[in-house]
């Protein structure tokens, strides 16, 4: 099931959709919020309703983005792996076929 992008900001929907769908490494914002680190997520934030946005990020992911595409910096790393492997897997089932 494809995660509901619409309730997130245009200032991340796409990257975010980007992150999860094709592992694109984000801004740095967004890759602090994908590693967990609300410190460096808040310093990166606008100063504009960073504080909002850090909010609305982080309970995007909790509610709404796939297990293993957040939480910590080694599974920050790990996703694009696990896309590519994916894909692979993917593609040998389609060409038995």
């Amino acid at each position: 099931m494809e995660p509901d992008y619409e309730i997130l900001p245009l200032s991340v929907r796409e990257e975010l959709r980007s992150w999860i769908n094709s592992g694109h490494t984000p801004n740095a914002f967004l890759r602090a919020c994908l590693r967990n680190d609300l410190i460096e997520g808040s310093r990166r934030a606008p100063i504009e309703g960073g504080s909002t946005l850090l909010f609305i990020v982080a309970s995007w992911l909790a509610h709404y983005a796939p297990q293993g595409s957040y939480g910590s910096a080694r599974v920050f790393s790990d996703w694009p792996m696990f896309l590519r492997a994916q894909a692979r897997l993917i593609n040998a089932e389609q060409n038995k076929a």
